[in-house]
């Protein structure tokens, strides 16, 4: 393959989005017109006071319907809603539309060979019951009114009466307020380092264990834009002096390119619910030690993390929580035998189940029960 300047300069660019530890002034928390529009300095003053887990009662929910809400789907639910034309523009390579239901504005994913449909469902559940912040997505089937041929490619003047997406996810953003600056949003992993214990931000087990968390799911889209710093509700205090938080909370936005193996090139079908591929990886590299096994996209911003033993032990100890039923469950919401994939056995192939998905979660949550990392 011949490779050209502007890519060569891609791969070196990513490199460095790799490696790079966010330098500047940390604080003093200063009160802003609008949490949106922070200073750089303030916003690292929230992050190092912020939080990366709830506790929650791992043992009771049902992980097949996920979180609770006045307004939640039913996993395979019909919406019928209206293409929006003139909404604003949605970012990155997956398949998706805005559609309108009533007074909601739903950001839809589609396709039957889009991972994401499939990997997302499955990620945010899991963050979910683990305590780890992430938005709801519900995986449904989609009738679109007023749909071009194609929403996201091909956004043809003819328009079909109805369209329908029988594989398809809607997204309920996690209920918090964005905290900002003017020029950028989100959080890179390396910054996990500015946050600080002592000054009320959180511990080291709880932080180690959202990178291992990552590292099991392999989010290897893992750039600043996936990530969000928020102000969790009504904890937000407004003044005529400005807006201020109270509890600052750093999460994970977009889990769609999970439960896959290594991307090079953001978008790559295999790292997005790709059966063969997440089995194939261990979660840490080697024998011994804890160095997390994950080749992050060309833009992420953490690969190859290594873990301390307290995060290492607390993330085991929250897997633990998760029964047979309530892993299957996971699988199950995410419609993974629709996915389509095979795998060989007894000289021949047959599909791969929800079952198969429970036992390779089951080895890799029983590798990081075993390890032991030094401190």
């Amino acid at each position: 393959m011949k490779w050209t300047m502007p890519f060569v300069l891609a791969v070196c660019v990513a490199g460095c989005l790799r490696t790079h530890v966010p330098s500047g002034p940390v604080g003093p928390i200063d009160r802003a017109d609008s949490l949106g529009q922070v200073t750089d300095a303030t916003r690292r003053g929230y992050i190092r006071v912020a939080q990366v887990w709830q506790p929650i009662d791992t043992a009771s929910l049902d992980l097949r319907a996920g979180p609770p809400h006045e307004r939640a789907i039913a996993v395979d639910a019909r919406i019928e809603c209206d293409y929006v034309d003139d909404g604003p523009p949605l970012t990155g390579g997956t398949p998706k539309f805005l559609c309108r239901d009533g007074e909601s504005v739903y950001k839809v994913k589609y396709g039957d060979k889009n991972g994401e449909v499939f990997a997302e469902a499955a990620a945010s559940r899991l963050f979910w019951a683990l305590g780890f912040g992430s938005d709801t997505i519900y995986p449904v089937q989609v009738v679109c009114r007023g749909c071009p041929m194609d929403p996201w490619r091909w956004k043809t003047r003819t328009r079909f009466e109805e369209r329908e997406y029988r594989l398809a996810t809607v997204e309920r953003r996690f209920d918090a307020t964005a905290i900002e600056t003017k020029e950028s949003s989100g959080w890179s992993w390396p910054e996990l380092e500015l946050v600080d214990s002592t000054a009320g931000g959180a511990p080291p087990a709880h932080r180690e264990a959202l990178k291992l968390l990552a590292v099991f799911v392999q989010h290897g889209d893992n750039g600043h834009q996936q990530q969000r710093l928020v102000c969790l509700p009504e904890s937000v205090t407004r003044r005529p002096a400005g807006e201020r938080c109270d509890s600052p909370f750093l999460l994970v936005g977009d889990l769609g390119a999970t439960f896959g193996g290594p991307g090079a090139l953001i978008g790559s079908s295999q790292a997005k619910m790709d059966f063969a591929h997440w089995t194939a990886n261990r979660v840490f590299k080697g024998e011994a030690g804890c160095v997390g096994n994950l080749d992050a996209d060309m833009g992420g911003s953490m690969q190859d993390p290594r873990i301390r033993e307290e995060g290492r032990a607390f993330l085991a100890e929250r897997l633990a929580l998760l029964s047979d039923a309530q892993i299957r469950d996971i699988f199950v919401a995410a419609r993974v035998e629709a996915r389509g994939e095979t795998l060989e056995e007894n000289g021949g192939k047959r599909a791969v189940t929800a079952d198969d998905w429970v036992e390779a979660f089951k080895r890799k949550r029983q590798e990081i029960a075993d390890r032991r990392c030094p401190n």
